[in-house]
């Protein structure tokens, strides 16, 4: 399966709480430095996700991020990989 990836400013606190948070939850998403986008893209200032040669930005980029987790973590249905406990 291929790696999607967020771009976040390293800078920002909130935006490495959020890398941080998607890289916690699924190993799908790789989290990568917003200086390695195009100058128009770190220009906008905006989260950056790209998935499928596609590239999401501000709220946009949050839903579809978020979205890549309901298919990439694991089920609290299923008990075998559930976090919760028994």
């Amino acid at each position: 399966m291929k790696m999607n990836k967020a771009y976040i400013d390293q800078e920002c606190v909130m935006c490495q709480t959020y890398g941080n948070f998607l890289q916690k939850r699924s190993s799908q998403i790789s989290i990568k430095n917003q200086l390695e986008l195009s100058k128009e893209d770190i220009e906008r200032d905006e989260i950056v996700y790209e998935r499928d040669n596609l590239r999401y930005y501000g709220a946009e980029a949050f839903i579809q991020s978020t979205y890549c987790l309901l298919y990439t973590s694991p089920s609290t249905r299923d008990l075998s990989t559930s976090r919760m406990p028994s």
